[in-house]
């Protein structure tokens, strides 16, 4: 429920949407020797949930299993049409379920290897799935955890500090984004001048027309010292800290810190060693589909 609460923001939503979009951005092939087996799956994986009402199509099945850089991992299960449901009477995929991990407990093996998932419902018993029915993409899985590790873990004391330091921002901002108002009364004044007077001044964030004794003078008291630049600095710090563990380069552009002059080379250099994980997270999921599909 944290990692869901951390989605919302919005230096961690346009950060893995990066992330995500530079994995799958050139699209993906069929390689196979046979022309005809080439056709045949990739017109089925084009089709993938074009038919079927609110279902995903494969463009979008791919994004989803992606969502274990969020939370560590997914669990997506693929739907098959057979020969007799099938027009081509053929075996043909007709969707995949890419499940909310929130619910799902791994049981292992001495040796670590995972023997059976369970699944929490809302409603009856858990269920048992047998681990080769599904596709599991594990994000940075330490130990051969297959929990593996969200990069939302990392971001998580910048997150936190991000959280606070905008309520006491909002707090500075609605404290001083107008002067403060200051009534001075006469020793002659009595209680009840003094308290009418006092009436007016609090009422002046919501009326510009008052009516006060023509010996009390009112005065608007304003902050000498503008502190909002340091609010500003710190959260782009933080935006910068909270995109540095998600692994996107400070330099992207996506972190909200402004570039230096001459950093254009540095930003060239970090974007190539970007490209180098992305890389490597492309040849995972595509092994994966290989693998299971």
């Amino acid at each position: 429920t944290i990692y869901d609460e951390k989605r919302d923001d919005d230096q961690v939503k346009v950060a893995l949407r990066l992330k995500k979009s530079s994995v799958l951005g050139d699209g993906w092939v069929i390689n196979c020797e046979k022309e005809e087996i080439k056709d045949f799956i990739q017109k089925n994986l084009e089709n993938v949930g074009i038919q079927m009402a609110l279902e995903s199509a494969w463009d979008e099945v791919l994004a989803d299993i992606l969502n274990a850089f969020d939370y560590g991992f997914t669990l997506s299960e693929p739907i098959f049409k057979s020969p007799a449901q099938s027009k081509i009477s053929k075996w043909e995929l007709k969707s995949v379920k890419v499940r909310p991990p929130h619910s799902f407990l791994f049981h292992l093996d001495p040796d670590g290897t995972v023997k059976d998932i369970e699944q929490y419902v809302s409603l009856g018993p858990s269920r048992h799935i047998d681990p080769d029915y599904l596709i599991h993409y594990c994000n940075d899985p330490e130990f051969g955890s297959p929990y593996g590790t969200s990069d939302l873990r990392a971001a998580h004391p910048a997150w936190k500090a991000k959280k606070f330091i905008f309520k006491m921002a909002m707090r500075y901002a609605e404290r001083f984004a107008g002067p403060t108002a200051i009534g001075r009364y006469t020793p002659s004044m009595g209680t009840g001048e003094v308290d009418r007077l006092f009436t007016a001044l609090r009422s002046i964030q919501d009326n510009t027309t008052l009516v006060v004794p023509e010996e009390a003078k009112i005065e608007l008291l304003e902050n000498k010292k503008d502190s909002s630049s340091i609010y500003e600095s710190i959260l782009n710090m933080l935006n910068m800290w909270i995109a540095r563990a998600i692994l996107v380069p400070d330099l992207l552009g996506v972190s909200g810190e402004r570039s230096n002059e001459g950093s254009r080379s540095l930003g060239q250099e970090q974007f190539k060693v970007f490209l180098q994980m992305i890389e490597k997270d492309r040849k995972i999921l595509a092994q994966k589909i290989n693998l299971k599909l």
